[in-house]
């Protein structure tokens, strides 16, 4: 019951944040907060958050995602367990499908950003793949995710080049088929 009125509370200041006139500076310590919240998510084992309230933290308010992005996709690749390193690819995922429409200018220009940091971290999880069979499932699956939409957006090329050779052999073997569709797509 305690847990179920601090997620209310929570999502009821980020109406009022949303439905405000903050400054960036204000938005910034908002964002900041979050940030403490998921350091301390990925780094300590008996943290009690739980990734399905993260992620409607981001759907419910895509600006925090958006600023947490980079934030998000190093502490992936050095996650103190693969358990949460798994489980924040699902918060990557969450962010990116506010992010999915080829037409919008914003989109491209926020995932190109992010090329360089999205290739480490698929270098990291392919070569770092977990041994437990869900978890290889879970990572094969966000790789398909962010391969489709590097596709989309015509971005396969760059995300290629910047894997560099033995990422490239990293994700051909553990990918295979969907790693060599992204690359008959480079433009």
């Amino acid at each position: 019951m305690i847990n179920s009125l601090a997620r209310s509370s929570i999502f009821w200041i980020l109406k009022i944040i949303d439905a405000s006139n903050f400054s960036e500076s204000e938005l910034q310590r908002v964002c900041d907060i979050l940030q403490n919240i998921l350091v301390d998510y990925f780094d300590s084992k008996k943290s009690q958050m739980k990734c399905e309230f993260l992620k409607e933290i981001f759907r419910r308010g895509p600006w925090i995602g958006e600023q947490l992005f980079g934030f998000l996709l190093e502490k992936c690749s050095c996650a103190k367990s693969q358990f949460r390193q798994v489980e924040a690819l699902d918060l990557v995922t969450e962010v990116l499908k506010s992010h999915g429409s080829a037409s919008d200018k914003a989109s491209e220009k926020f995932l190109k950003s992010h090329i360089s940091k999205i290739s480490h971290l698929i270098k990291h999880l392919v070569t770092n793949m977990p041994e437990k069979q869900a978890r290889r499932a879970a990572v094969r699956k966000f790789c398909g995710k962010v391969f489709q939409m590097l596709t989309t957006f015509k971005f396969s090329s760059s995300f290629v080049d910047t894997l560099e050779e033995d990422g490239c052999a990293a994700c051909q073997s553990q990918l295979g088929d969907i790693f060599v569709a992204l690359k008959k797509q480079q433009v």
